[in-house]
């Protein structure tokens, strides 16, 4: 290390009497030098400034665009309700330089802003929390009681083995209740209500059988069979009767007598008309000549 390294010509003395001391204490083992010495990394200090009085829609993008005319914005904050995720009115802005957060603070407190006045706040690094931006950022779409909601309703909507299976645990927990209860020595009368019949079994403290539960599992998988069933037929008769309401009514007509059916054909179009005309006149004709052949055979034979 060299001696003359004093930045001031006044303290060169002063400097090079250190420095010799150092080097004796170092001959002498009292002191160790480090080879493999690492400097400590110097905590940047940002700007941070506190807003109050946000208007209506003046929210985290439309303040980081705003505040960059004063400098380079690294991060930006609207408090809001963990309710509802509506802002509360207050805000933070984290500057790269304490400086220009400085002049923020200053040009923009006690501005009017879209009908409000402003209230603008600068927060030296001493008093700057760290928390300010680590907690989650809430939106409009996307805050807890939406996401609890969402969870509520996906508890409910529950397939039918989800809701056997939570019935049945709560009824062993109530049987559980109620026999502390008992072994106290307490009288009540409580009764759980809208218990299903297979599972009454659960309070009593009664076991059922493999085979009667293997019955009741097989005669609820025919009542389902049956319902689908029931379901096609129905299906299939609301089409048909949607079918014969589009038709005519003189179109098609069905006649019951007797346990016999009788349908009217439709009418017959111009060509069809005229060929069934001859066929009739036809058969008329074959008619009259056997008529007047039997005729003639009786007078013969009289």
């Amino acid at each position: 290390m060299a001696e003359n390294v004093a930045l001031q010509q006044s303290k060169q003395n002063k400097f090079t009497k250190q420095v010799k001391n150092i080097k004796q204490k170092v001959s002498n083992g009292l002191l160790q030098i480090q080879d493999d010495f690492k400097p400590q990394k110097h905590k940047r200090q940002y700007g941070l400034i506190y807003i109050g009085h946000l208007p209506h829609g003046f929210y985290e993008e439309e303040m980081k665009e705003y505040f960059k005319q004063f400098g380079v914005v690294t991060n930006v904050r609207v408090s809001r309700s963990r309710k509802t995720g509506k802002s509360k009115g207050f805000g933070f802005v984290q500057f790269l330089h304490p400086e220009v957060a400085q002049v923020a603070a200053e040009t923009m407190d006690n501005y009017l802003f879209f009908n409000r006045r402003l209230v603008c706040k600068y927060i030296p690094p001493e008093k700057q929390q760290k928390s300010v931006f680590t907690k989650a950022v809430w939106s409009t779409q996307n805050y807890p009681l939406k996401i609890s909601r969402k969870m509520h309703i996906a508890k409910r909507n529950l397939s039918q083995k989800k809701i056997v299976v939570s019935t049945k645990t709560s009824l062993k927990k109530i049987k559980m209740k109620l026999n502390k209860l008992a072994e106290l020595g307490i009288q009540h009368t409580l009764k759980p209500c809208n218990v299903p019949d297979d599972m009454q079994h659960l309070l009593e403290g009664r076991s059922i059988d493999s085979s009667n539960s293997r019955k009741t599992v097989s005669t609820k998988l025919n009542d389902n069979i049956i319902s689908k069933n029931d379901i096609n037929i129905k299906m299939q008769r609301a089409k048909i009767s949607e079918i014969c309401q589009n038709l005519n009514s003189k179109s098609f007509k069905i006649l019951k007598k007797n346990r016999t059916k009788k349908m009217t054909l439709p009418a017959p179009s111009f060509m069809q008309n005229d060929r069934l005309k001859r066929l009739a006149a036809a058969e008329l004709l074959k008619g009259d000549l056997v008529n007047k052949v039997v005729k003639l055979k009786n007078k013969i034979k009289t």
